[in-house]
């Protein structure tokens, strides 16, 4: 069971369950918007999350168990995935498109938080991803639970 959740500088977080749904719905829907490149504009909507549930459980008695979730804009996302292990204890990775060329190069995804403030986070330009080069990864975790390969990932304090 997955829950999907938006957010935007002045709605805040909006989140719904599609009842009844199929790890194929999610990843569709959810395809749909990163696709939409009037979606995630960086304002009205900076952030999308999917929350999958373990077996048996329905999202809101496990919320953030294990999620991927991007921020940003569609030119501009980043998309992150983190992992809980039985111990409640969790590692949270950031994506990367392509292995990292120069681990000293960063460049900035930023958008717009509401209030008259920017929100940013530092990412390697290969960390960058535009809502196209995202669908896929989110759809491979949806479907079928994939991480990206292990020279993709970077584990991240959060």
């Amino acid at each position: 069971m997955f829950e999907f959740a938006a957010v935007g500088r002045e709605s805040g977080t909006e989140s719904f369950v599609w009842r009844p749904q199929t790890p194929q719905f999610v990843a569709d829907q959810v395809e749909g918007y990163l696709r939409d490149p009037g979606f995630l504009d960086g304002g009205d909507c900076f952030a999308v999350i999917v929350t999958a549930a373990p077996e048996g459980k329905d999202p809101e008695e496990a919320p953030g168990v294990n999620y991927i979730q991007s921020a940003g804009a569609y030119e501009a996302l980043t998309v992150e995935i983190r992992v809980t292990e039985e111990d409640e204890s969790y590692v949270h990775y950031a994506v990367a498109r392509e292995p990292i060329a120069d681990p000293e190069q960063w460049t900035e995804v930023s958008w717009d938080a509401g209030g008259n403030s920017r929100a940013s986070v530092q990412l390697h330009p290969e960390e960058v991803f535009t809502g196209e080069q995202a669908a896929p990864v989110y759809r491979a975790y949806i479907e079928r639970g994939e991480l990206p390969p292990a020279h993709l990932l970077r584990e991240i304090d959060v």
